[in-house]
């Protein structure tokens, strides 16, 4: 029979292996270069931005941060969700355009390495607010007050793109154009 202590022990040796695991699979999936994180299934890799995947990642991290312990890690997972914010932005719509299904505000699906963007996803723009969000909850007073001053363009355009796509019943709506045929 085995006692509390032992339990533990083995529960924080279990912990500790998990954490370098993820480690190892968060650097694998972080662009250093661009500054964004790739998504990746049991085929590999993508080395190529996906706006919901990465807001997805950001926003797990963002979550996992009150529970850890460890500052450094801390620190990584707030400065790259900002990074990761701050690329996307980069990329955020400027114009109409049915092919590609850009529009205004809106957050790209995907950022391919030949260079073209697609914006075909309903729901990356508001996963990107989320996730914004919750940089604001995790950044103290005057880190809140940066953040809003940096990027309170940004976010009128997602805001105004999200109040356009809405339904008559006030559902976030999708808009297809039929354009597309290689999705």
């Amino acid at each position: 029979m085995t006692t509390k202590k032992t339990f533990v022990s083995s529960e924080r040796k279990r912990l500790t292996m998990v954490k370098a695991e993820l480690s190892t699979y968060l650097e694998q999936v972080w662009n250093k270069e661009k500054g964004y994180w790739c998504a990746s299934s049991s085929s590999g890799v993508f080395h190529r931005f996906f706006g919901r995947d990465g807001a997805v990642i950001c926003d797990d991290l963002l979550d996992t941060f009150r529970f850890e312990k460890d500052s450094a890690l801390r620190h990584l997972y707030l400065e790259r969700a900002q990074k990761h914010y701050a690329f996307e932005e980069n990329y955020l719509g400027k114009v109409v355009n049915p092919i590609s299904d850009e529009e205004p505000g809106k957050v790209p699906h995907e950022i391919r390495p030949s260079g073209e963007i697609w914006y075909t996803s309903v729901d990356a723009t508001p996963l990107s607010i989320t996730v914004f969000s919750r940089l604001l909850f995790l950044s103290g007073k005057e880190g809140r007050e940066e953040l809003l001053a940096r990027h309170e363009k940004s976010l009128r355009q997602k805001a105004k793109y999200l109040e356009n796509a809405r339904t008559e019943r006030g559902y976030l709506g999708y808009r297809y154009t039929g354009v597309m045929t290689n999705k």
